[in-house]
């Protein structure tokens, strides 16, 4: 009789595969540098928490467009609790650039909001007009990756909220296709801001009417990062907001997903950047909660911006992804 502790074994929500207790890790369902929760995870395999952070998040988080919008939160005063934060300034490309052939990086000073070269050598800076630099080209498109990150935001998500068997189920299975191979069938990210409240509308808490053409996002709680989940028959759809400000819509058609969201309550987390911590709560909750906040009133509509049968038929390859 071996007195040695039997192995557990778990399900990666990102392969689908078993593995065993010395193989697996715990994930970020946000990553850390852009203030996720160390208690927001789930657990992986290596391999997957590998190959997620190669191919999608150090991409991703390299974008202009989520390291832009960093770069404001903290400008506007949050403390944003990064993993990878630099005291003062925050990088504004993954790759380097050169300056009189010296190899430098493009930063910007959180506090004046001015660009700065960073010299990543031990000669320190040259004359201030011998400050020119080759950095490389600003992406004008947001890239693949972000959708993808998206994709795995949410299928994280449903992992927490409903545990490993949500993993089984052919939505998730859907999911991970979209993740792994960059297709998505639809996201609000590609539509004109102005078009993006056709979900949740905001309206004016004193006279209790909806404003449609209100600038503000329901799902604004910046610096947080918010997500909401809502459904129509087998349809799921996750509102995902990052930073109060970038948005988009996966969404996944699965009965057993489907029946563990109630059609007239759907669930709202907050993703708190500043001190590490999420809040779950229903809608009518978080309707509550943002008239206290803002004083806006905030109705739920259950009209979706694309039609069932573009939803259940389509698949497109993201832009930027091979």
């Amino acid at each position: 009789m071996s007195g040695g502790r039997a192995e557990k074994e778990y399900t990666c929500p990102y392969c689908g595969h078993h593995f065993h207790d010395r193989l697996w890790t715990f994930d970020h369902i946000f990553p850390r540098d852009i203030g996720g929760p160390k208690i927001f995870k789930v657990v992986a395999c290596r391999d997957c928490n590998l190959r997620l952070s190669r191919e999608i998040e150090q991409d991703a988080l390299g974008s202009n467009c989520i390291r832009g919008l960093h770069c404001d939160r903290v400008r506007e005063g949050h403390m944003i609790q990064s993993r990878r934060r630099k005291k003062g300034s925050y990088p504004l490309h993954k790759g380097y650039g050169v300056s009189g052939g010296r190899k430098v990086r493009l930063l910007r000073n959180m506090e004046t909001g001015d660009l700065e070269l960073q010299y990543l050598d031990a000669l320190g800076p040259p004359a201030p007009n011998l400050r020119q630099a080759i950095i490389p080209s600003s992406q004008s498109e947001i890239p693949g990756s972000v959708f993808r990150l998206f994709n795995k935001i949410v299928l994280g998500t449903m992992i927490w909220l409903w545990g490993d068997e949500v993993g089984l189920t052919r939505g998730a299975d859907r999911l991970r296709g979209d993740m792994w191979n960059g297709t998505s069938q639809y996201h609000l990210a590609t539509l004109d801001s102005s078009e993006r409240h056709m979900t949740i509308t905001v309206g004016d808490s004193a006279n209790k009417k909806l404003s449609s053409e209100s600038d503000a996002d329901a799902l604004d709680t910046r610096p947080n990062h918010t997500i909401c989940i809502f459904r129509d028959q087998d349809i799921v759809f996750s509102l995902v907001n990052l930073f109060g400000e970038l948005e988009s819509m996966v969404f996944v058609v699965d009965d057993s997903i489907a029946d563990k969201v109630d059609e007239e309550n759907p669930i709202v987390l907050i993703i708190k950047t500043t001190d590490n911590s999420v809040v779950k709560m229903t809608f009518a909750e978080y309707a509550e909660y943002k008239d206290r906040l803002t004083g806006d009133s905030v109705v739920f509509k259950t009209t979706i911006p694309v039609s069932r049968g573009d939803i259940c038929g389509s698949g497109n390859k993201l832009e930027g992804d091979n």
